[in-house]
Parts: C-alpha cells; sequence; structure tokens
C-alpha cells in the first residue's frame, strides 16, 4: 500500500509539478494519516533523498576512477527539486560536473525536452554554440518557478545555467 502511494504521484513530483507538501501529504492521506506537519514533510523528504543517494560500492569506484582519469560526468536524472539539492550536496557528486534535474527543468527523461536542457548545459561548458531544434525552451533555474523562454532562432552559446555545477576533477580522491 505504502509502495503504490509512494509512485501515484511520484511523477508528477519528479516533474516538477508539485511540492513537497503536497506530495507527501498524497502519499500520507492514501495511508491513512490526515496530515503532516512541516517537520514530518521534512523527515520523510531527507529520508527518501537518503534512499537514492545510496551507491554501490562498485558504483562509486567506477565513478571516481573516471573522474581521476578526467572523464567528465554529468548527472541526468528524474528526481525532486529537493533531491537536486540533497545530490548536489552528496559525498561522490564531487566526481560530477553537472547535474540536470527533471524537477527542477519541469521536464522529465524520456521527453526530449530534458534532453535538450542537457544539451544545451554541455555546450555552454565546453564554450560551443547550439541552435536549439524546438521553438522554446523551458529551462528554469533552481528553485524558480518562472520558465525563460527563447526563440528557436537563438543560438545557445557562452550562457551561464544555474543547472550547471562545476566540479575540478582533481578534487576527487
Amino acid at each position: 500500500m505504502l509502495g503504490e502511494a509512494l509512485w501515484a504521484q511520484r511523477g508528477a513530483y519528479d516533474r516538477g509539478a508539485s511540492s513537497a507538501a503536497e506530495y507527501w501529504g498524497a502519499v500520507a492521506g492514501a495511508v491513512g494519516i490526515e496530515q503532516l506537519s512541516e517537520d514530518e514533510i521534512s523527515e520523510v523528504q531527507r529520508a527518501d533523498d537518503r534512499y537514492f543517494l545510496r551507491l554501490d560500492p562498485a558504483a562509486r569506484s567506477l565513478i571516481h576512477d573516471l573522474a581521476r582519469n578526467q572523464v567528465r560526468l554529468a548527472l541526468l536524472s528524474n528526481a525532486s527539486e529537493s533531491f537536486g539539492a540533497a545530490v548536489r550536496r552528496a559525498d561522490w557528486f564531487e566526481a560530477f560536473t553537472l547535474a540536470v534535474i527533471s524537477g527542477e527543468e519541469r521536464a522529465v527523461k524520456p521527453g526530449r525536452e530534458i534532453f535538450e536542457v542537457l544539451l544545451d548545459v554541455l555546450a555552454h561548458e565546453t564554450g560551443e554554440c547550439r541552435s536549439p531544434r524546438r521553438s522554446s525552451s523551458s529551462m528554469i533555474a533552481r528553485r524558480t518557478s518562472t520558465p525563460r523562454r527563447r526563440s528557436a532562432s537563438t543560438p545557445i552559446c557562452g550562457r551561464a545555467t544555474a543547472m550547471s555545477t562545476p566540479r575540478a576533477p582533481s578534487t576527487v580522491r
């Protein structure tokens, strides 16, 4: 019952269409809990983040080996805004150059838009220019609810973006 409740609203939460209070309130309601306090919402969100931040030791080793060998890593995840903040604080994230999180972008995999955002960020990171392939973008800076729109003819060049979180590979142990 709890498992079903967790996943029933997860798509909207990971898409950024519902807040933590709305998502966890719906989960609680589905299992017979009338209301959660702000502290309870924070507690279950931290537990959810911890669950999804766990890494298999072999995966952790591989990530750090790649970073030590100057392989640039990007994280693209269907996850909530809260997870986006938590993942950037994770000890293993230091191996990554950037993260694009669906809840921050209001777009999810396997849809094309989230991959377009990733390509935009990577083009910025490498200093390349890229012409958008779609008529508009809803690239949204972290913790912002207002989309920035651009024309399909506007090239993407050297534009800073909040999704990019540079990490120096030399900091990886």
